[in-house]
């Protein structure tokens, strides 16, 4: 009967685990090129593990991308 028990936490363990990967998403990386210095740098990917955090990712590259763009960088398609 224990042995039952912990089997059946470990199952649910795992289920909530899984389910917390499959909600995993990441904001798309931006990249970005210096055109007088010909350097590439990128603002991104920003994990958003809930949908809350969402807007959070966002802000983070919001601000990144207005960081390198007062330095000189454009956005590169």
């Amino acid at each position: 009967m224990n042995r039952l028990k912990h089997l059946g936490i470990a199952s649910f363990a795992f289920l909530i685990t899984l389910t917390a990967c499959q909600n995993l998403t990441q904001t798309e990386p931006i990249r970005l090129r210096n055109p007088a210095t010909g350097q590439i740098t990128q603002c991104g990917p920003f994990p958003t593990i809930l949908s809350t955090d969402k807007a959070q990712s966002l802000a983070r590259e919001r601000a990144c991308i207005e960081d390198f763009q007062r330095q000189g960088f454009e956005r590169v398609p």
